[in-house]
């Protein structure tokens, strides 16, 4: 077949070549375009290209010539622009005649930036700029009405309610705004400090319109009378529209201007031609900052559209190579001297603890809001202490429940009338919070169950009861105290865990273990009797022992609001557990993905249990007949809350939409599969038991679906980044020490 070629061509024959293969190009990909660039600081109009296969046009691209740091690199947004959608060998064949003939046109040139796939031959990620690979697009045929009835329901909602409640009159400013920006620029520096981002120069604004004028952009603004509440910036092109930019000041948030705008806009451009409308980006695996964006711009689609996110291709590799290593050095310097601002919220998050649970608790609360976060802990963990966006608190004493208010009063003192979002993922120290939550500062809300349901739950005997009342699958299990004679007719060997891990927790015995095995009834006797020399009096759950390794558990974490309704279900499946004997249990690899069959399981339990907050199930799953059963559950998020995160939902926003704006939402499921993971992929890999299991790790690593909550592009200091890198280094030796055994 013959080669894809690729020429450097003029504006004019840039625009034949558009009009025979009849293509509908974005705006980035316009003349319009690139006199907007030609006015615009560190950008000129750079070159027009046409790919070829023989006679017939394959793709075409405009890419903006830029310099940055005296790096000169091409931009070629949107593009390049496909007459037919490519196969992989085809977007690579193309991407490799672009190489040859950008770097004959432009020897100085280090890299092509323009979209491709992830996995795209000769491309890497964007150093500098933020880039997305999902996004919400609104159909726009039809009437007022079909235009609204393609939203959610959600969105249909909340459109409805700013109708009927809301002052704002929405209309087109674009003249008005184009001979004075001003006033729109006032909103854009208010959204900015609101928000935490830095905004375009306001002449920037003004070239924007100038330059593509009335027929590519246009500015929606929504007024309460005369005041200026919100305003947006629309593009068009051939048919398609995108909502480049929005900004509204307290006005417009008071009126609910961002649900009236995006209707309001999608009615303007149908009735200026346009088919769909493009609110330009949500966040993803790949786009995790975005994630605070997609509440908002779901609602008003039903689909999520996958798109093509930002690659550099290199065109002179040793040049990219150095640059990339300038940049990340530079931007590591830039962040730790001036990190980035946190956003002012209504709420503070209080978590007590400080190991890597509390991390990433607090680091999903800082990716969603953007806000510092409060850690209380006596001993935090180096991933805690170092970083930049929590604030650690010493307490004197957490190990009794005054304690405990103790110190939530004292940090009460200290943040006014906010509200206060408070958690921990402790079994003692929720233990403790419950039996102090009546006495709490009124700033403190939060979700934990009642001290009944917390005592019924936490018993892993009472637990099984309400499984098998429910239907849910145990495994045959006696209830056992030191002292006394054990009698129960179970089949060796066993497993034994305490009936209360709280009151376990608080037992001062060498080598204590999270879970104990035994081959022997004369093993467990032992064990028993050992307990009672220690003058622990708590009751131990003796059940049968399921066959299997760590890739025969499952993991579940639910949340249920504080009316009662169950809001949030994720599960993964367990990779590889940490094995050190105090470790036993806790897994540090997983696989994200949905799971029907057991989520009904689930809420099978809470139909029969009052409860509210978060909850962990571990499962265990036969592998002689396929048997799911329920091992415990935990009354608190679980070690390895970021699965979740890793899912498709990040749980702080379920709980602080419900603790804090007082919203119950319909029950979201995780919908995504990802590789989540504490410790290096390689150790994942060679220390699981199941070999599909380190396959299905390789496939999602070159997706770029893998996530661990420690690893944070947003924190600035070296000293953490060196002791990350030596506890993975760490953690090859640990699982040589203690390599997997049967728990």
């Amino acid at each position: 077949m013959d080669q894809i070629v690729v020429r450097r061509v003029t504006p004019e024959q840039y625009l034949r070549a558009v009009e025979l293969a009849d293509l509908a190009l974005p705006v980035e990909q316009t003349r319009a375009w690139a006199a907007l660039d030609d006015a615009t600081d560190g950008r000129e109009t750079g070159a027009y290209f046409v790919a070829r296969r023989k006679a017939d046009t394959v793709a075409v691209l405009y890419a903006a010539k830029m310099k940055s740091s005296g790096i000169q690199y091409l931009w070629a947004r949107n593009g390049p622009v496909w007459v037919n959608e490519p196969s992989d060998a085809e977007e690579d064949e193309l991407l490799t005649a672009l190489r040859t003939a950008v770097r004959k046109e432009f020897p100085l040139a280090a890299f092509l930036r323009l979209h491709a796939r992830p996995q795209a031959e000769g491309t890497r990620p964007i150093v500098s700029t933020i880039t997305f690979d999902s996004t919400v697009v609104i159909d726009l045929e039809g009437d007022d009405d079909q235009v609204l009835s393609n939203f959610k329901s959600r969105g249909r909602r909340d459109v409805r309610k700013a109708m009927r409640e809301s002052n704002l009159r929405v209309k087109d400013e674009t003249e008005q705004a184009s001979a004075d920006f001003s006033a729109y620029y006032e909103v854009m520096q208010e959204t900015a400090r609101r928000d935490g981002f830095y905004p375009p120069l306001k002449s920037y604004f003004e070239d924007f319109l100038s330059k593509l004028g009335a027929g590519h952009a246009r500015l929606l603004a929504a007024r309460d009378g005369d005041e200026l509440a919100a305003w947006s910036l629309l593009t068009m092109s051939d048919g398609n529209a995108q909502r480049f930019y929005a900004a509204t000041n307290d006005i417009g948030l008071a009126g609910r201007a961002n649900d009236l705008m995006v209707y309001k806009e999608a009615l303007f451009l149908r009735d200026l031609g346009c088919k769909t409308f493009d609110l330009m980006g949500i966040g993803s695996d790949m786009s995790p900052t975005l994630m605070s964006l997609n509440e908002f711009k779901t609602k008003f689609s039903e689909h999520i559209k996958a798109v093509r996110p930002a690659r550099d291709l290199a065109l002179q590799r040793s040049i990219t190579a150095l640059l990339q290593l300038r940049r990340d050095l530079r931007d590591k310097m830039a962040r730790y001297k001036n990190p980035e601002p946190t956003r002012e919220t209504k709420f503070v998050p209080v978590i007590i603890g400080g190991g890597i649970e509390a991390y990433a608790l607090a680091r999903q609360f800082n990716d969603e809001y953007n806000t510092r976060v409060v850690c209380i802990s006596k001993a935090p963990s180096q991933s805690v202490v170092l970083s930049d966006f929590i604030d650690v608190i010493a307490p004197e004493d957490t190990s009794t429940a005054q304690g405990v208010l103790d110190v939530l009063k004292n940090v009460a003192e200290k943040h006014g009338d906010k509200k206060l979002v408070l958690m921990t993922n402790a079994d003692a120290m929720i233990d403790n919070v419950v039996a102090i939550r009546d006495q709490l500062p009124e700033q403190y809300v939060c979700a934990f169950p009642s001290r009944e349901t917390l005592d019924a739950v936490s018993d892993k005997a009472s637990f099984k009861q309400i499984c098998e009342e429910v239907g849910i699958d145990t495994a045959r299990f006696a209830e056992v105290k030191p002292g006394e004679p054990f009698e129960a007719d179970l089949t060796f060997p066993v497993v034994a865990k305490p009936a209360r891990s709280a009151e376990f927790d608080k037992l001062d015995m060498p080598d204590k273990h999270k879970v104990y095995y035994f081959e022997t009834k004369d093993e467990l006797v032992e064990f028993l009797g050992q307990l009672e020399a220690h003058g622990y009096e708590g009751a131990f759950v003796v059940e049968e022992y399921i066959p299997g390794g760590d890739s025969q558990i499952h993991s579940v974490t639910a949340y249920v609001g504080t009316g009662g309704k169950l809001s949030m279900l994720s599960h993964a499946h367990v990779v590889l557990q940490d094995h050190r004997p105090s470790l036993v249990g806790n897994p540090v690899a997983m696989i994200t993905s949905p799971n029907e069959k057991i989520f009904q399981k689930v809420q099978k339990f809470f139909q029969k249990v009052e409860y509210q907050g978060f909850a962990n199930f571990d499962i265990k799953v036969d592998p002689r007949d396929g048997t799911e059963y329920f091992l415990e559950v935990n009354p608190r998020i679980g070690r390895n809350s970021g699965y979740v995160f890793a899912a498709g939902i990040n749980p702080m926003q379920i709980l602080v939409n419900n603790v804090v704006y007082g919203n119950s939402s319909k029950l979201k499921k995780a919908p995504k599969e990802s590789f989540y993971t504490l410790v290096p992929t390689e150790v994942a890999k060679k220390w699981t038991d199941d070999p599909q299991l380190a396959e299905k790790i390789e496939a999602l690593e070159a997706k770029g679906k893998i996530y661990n909550p420690l690893k944070n592009d947003k924190e600035s200091q070296w000293k953490r980044d060196v002791f990350l890198a030596l506890r993975d280094v760490r953690f090859h030796r640990i699982f040589r020490q203690y390599p997997p055994a049967k728990l």
